[in-house]
């Protein structure tokens, strides 16, 4: 059973992909749910930091909603009958577990619920059905959850090299590797959530003659750290021989089962998905012996770094060269019982055109054993590979894929699906340190008004037009009917100063704004320069606001909270909060724009219509965008003269005129009918 703990807190969330996101390129498959967690409560959390608990930063589970992640489909894929030999390791793919190898399943494929897998990716078994929401017979007892199950195969035959009956004979053995969630080390830098002692994993064959399921295999839950020190290793490999004969059919599978336990905790709100498994490596295949525990396969670990320096996204007019690292750690594994010769090169593409920017061809070097030495590749030019250049981003947009591969001299790898990371690299009109999926949810937790500010350096003066804040579902849509204003601070020695603004609207947290990124537009641009910070001052005591955190990129030292005027606490959680403020409309310093025109809107109130005043004649294909106090786009037509508004609600608006060039004009609308 999932216990719950806290001072600062990390909500375990639902990760969704952004659906209102001011995002091009990162808007892709990998922006796919994520898991909810159970809250990390961190009790001794004062003594361990040895600083004043100025608020409580909360991470909780996450409540995702896995109905709008990437399936996979495929027509008639259901009828699929597999042959040997089986293997995936998910390394080429996010969201639902690839239905060419797999039945329809609540797992969820990721690279980011657990650190240094097998192979880069692996498939997540908690809490949540395929819908975001908990399983039906969840509770605080044990019920079976997540399941993951092989599509059929045939047992009975071999078709290659030669046709033949198979038996127990010839030596059929399952393998896969696992590892509990909840990570390792400090309770703050922990992603997920551990399944605890009455929860189990399960791994499963389906006796197709009789229609029944039975148990091959199982372990009781535990920690990751209890395991590493009871093993010597993390994740752990098993091998699992196929010797009854009634297996040996048209139509065998197996399958992972989830057995797990809800907390017990009282508080609404904090409890959640819970008792994760991680799967890694699944393989199948006759003629091995339980000593089969090397593949000739190197292979990536993790997803590819930025190379940025400090942000994963930026504004292009923002970029300088400055901004780029001068190396790039990449994490090379070789799963063979000796070193191997590979090469690594990258590549760094435009995505408009297909150009070419730049190529790096790291060589050729030895890639140490893992088995045996349990070390990574560490030659320089595999393991640290210089940058050497810089991107050229044009505004309004402009994006790069950097491609990555690694491949193997001499005889080859068996597996070439985890030789290749494709990471995409976007500027735009917005900062961000996260990689658009959370592994947690962000709040906190006050007696009273409290800000959470992330510090954002900015290279040339502009104006701070929107801020986009990437808000989780609760089980029970606890959070809903928070209240907050969006604030800019001052950068005093790198830390929050002086408040620069606070915005005029009080938003509220709806039900229809979470599981994706919202956008909040500021009553009026705000003319910034050199370095601020940006976050939200929420109004509401005692409530988890549940923002998206990214455990994957660590923007800690660039987040504070306070509950007092000046009184600000860095944050320990290492992850990045994911606030994404949006510039570049509007009246900007320093920037070599035309002036906009000078407009007026009459009458305001107003009941009907109104009528829009400009100094000159709006640029063709301008839009009037209306936007509610919660940020939504509500009405949306070409701007003219006269706007008819008798269909809009009573209610505050801002109307935004959106012409072509990216320049807006926004003014606050009354309608009051």
């Amino acid at each position: 059973m999932s216990t719950m703990r806290m001072p600062r807190f990390l909500i375990p969330q639902s990760s969704t992909k952004p659906t209102e996101a001011p995002i091009t390129a990162e808007r892709s498959a990998r922006n796919l749910r994520k898991h909810v967690r159970t809250v990390l409560l961190l009790p001794m959390m004062v003594l361990l930091i040895g600083t004043p608990l100025l608020a409580q930063e909360c991470l909780l589970p996450l409540y995702r909603t896995k109905s709008q992640a990437a399936t996979n489909r495929i027509k008639g894929v259901d009828e699929r009958v597999l042959t040997l030999p089986f293997f995936d390791d998910f390394s080429n793919y996010e969201g639902q577990p690839s239905l060419l190898r797999w039945a329809e399943s609540d797992a969820f494929v990721n690279r980011d619920f657990a650190t240094l897998p097998p192979t880069v990716g692996m498939a997540t078994l908690d809490a949540l059905r395929a819908d975001g929401t908990l399983h039906a017979n969840a509770s605080t007892a044990l019920f079976g959850a997540d399941t993951l199950a092989s599509l059929p195969l045939r047992l009975d035959s071999l078709f290659s090299p030669v046709t033949k009956r198979l038996t127990p004979a010839d030596s059929v053995y399952l393998s896969f590797y696992y590892l509990p969630g909840g990570g390792a080390g400090v309770p703050w830098q922990r992603t997920g959530d551990a399944p605890d002692e009455q929860d189990s994993l399960l791994v499963e064959f389906y006796d197709e003659a009789d229609s029944l399921w039975i148990g091959v295999w199982g372990t009781a839950g535990v920690s990751e750290d209890s395991l590493t020190a009871r093993t010597g290793t993390r994740w752990q490999q098993v091998l699992i021989p196929i010797t009854d004969g009634r297996f040996f059919q048209h139509g065998f599978r197996f399958r992972f089962r989830n057995i797990c336990s809800l907390s017990s905790n009282a508080l609404r709100g904090e409890v959640g998905n819970s008792d994760q498994w991680n799967i890694d490596y699944v393989r199948l295949d006759r003629g091995r012996t339980r000593n089969d525990r090397y593949s000739r396969d190197v292979a990536f670990v993790e997803r590819a770094p930025s190379m940025l320096r400090r942000y994963t996204a930026m504004p292009a007019r923002q970029f300088t060269p400055s901004d780029m690292r001068p190396t790039i750690p990449m994490t090379i594994t070789n799963l063979y019982s000796q070193a191997l010769p590979a090469a690594y090169a990258y590549t760094v593409t435009a995505t408009s055109d297909g150009n070419i920017l730049h190529q790096y061809n790291g060589g050729n070097d030895n890639v140490p054993s893992f088995p045996a030495t349990g070390s990574y590749q560490t030659a320089p030019m595999h393991a640290t590979p210089s940058v050497g250049f810089s991107f050229t981003p044009t505004w309004p947009s402009t994006s790069y894929e950097v491609r990555h591969v690694v491949s193997v001299g001499g005889a080859g790898d068996i597996h070439t699906e985890n030789d290749t990371l494709v990471q995409t690299c976007t500027f735009a009109d917005y900062y961000a340190y996260d990689d658009g999926v959370p592994e947690n949810g962000y709040g906190v937790k006050n007696s009273g008004p409290c800000s959470i500010a992330m510090s954002f350096a900015l290279n040339h003066p502009d104006t701070l037009m929107d801020v986009y804040l990437y808000i989780n579902s609760t089980r029970e849509q606890e959070n809903t009917g928070i209240q907050f204003r969006i604030g800019v601070w001052a950068n005093v020695g790198g830390r929050p100063g002086a408040q620069l603004y606070a915005d005029e609207t009080l938003y509220r947290v709806v039900d229809t704004a979470l599981n994706h990124y919202v956008r909040y537009p500021l009553s009026r641009p705000l003319a910034v320069r050199d370095s601020v910070f940006i976050g939200i001052i929420q109004q509401t005591s005692l409530a988890y606001m549940n923002l998206g955190f990214d455990r994957s990129n660590d923007a800690s030292r660039y987040t504070y909270t306070s509950i007092a005027a000046n009184t600000w606490a860095q944050s320990y959680l290492k992850g990045a909060v994911m606030i994404r403020p949006c510039f570049g409309s509007g009246n900007r310093l320093g920037i070599n724009d035309e002036p906009l025109p000078a407009w007026s809107v009459y009458p305001n109130p107003a009941t009907d219509h109104i009528t829009l005043h400009t100094s000159e004649p709006l640029p063709a294909g301008t839009q009037a965008i209306w936007f509610d106090l919660k940020g939504h786009i509500v009405h949306t037509v070409p701007a003219q003269q006269t706007l008819d508004v008798s269909q809009l609600p009573v209610g505050i608006y801002l109307l935004r005129l959106a012409m072509p060039d990216r320049k807006a004009l926004n003014q606050r609308i009354i309608i009051g009918h």
